[in-house]
């Protein structure tokens, strides 16, 4: 079975949700990365936090992490970490429940 790719407007939507989410939970995304084994180093941490996550998303989708994997299948799993070390942030849960049903997972 083929991985499905997730749209640009729709990484563009998930990178703005994560980016609000870590904000406001206070994710490091350096740590999230570090997570997956990627180094921080291969991002421009120096640009707003929406760009950053854009970034992110874009390296997972791409499949920077082989820990991740790649297209939306890595994108489901960066989501759902975020929103375990959330903790209880429903927007980041019923964002991951989102891409889940999306791939067909569920």
């Amino acid at each position: 079975m083929q991985i499905p790719e997730l749209e640009r407007s729709k990484m563009v939507d998930v990178s703005r949700k994560l980016s609000t989410n870590a904000i406001d939970g206070m994710i490091n995304p350096s740590e999230i990365l570090s997570m997956y084994e990627l180094s921080p180093g291969q991002f421009n941490l120096s640009v707003p936090a929406n760009d950053l996550w854009f970034q992110i998303v874009q390296g997972f989708h791409a499949g920077k992490s082989a820990k991740a994997g790649y297209q939306i299948d890595a994108i489901a799993r960066l989501v759902g970490t975020v929103a375990s070390e959330l903790q209880g942030n429903h927007h980041s849960a019923n964002m991951k429940l989102e891409l889940e049903m999306h791939v067909g997972q569920k």
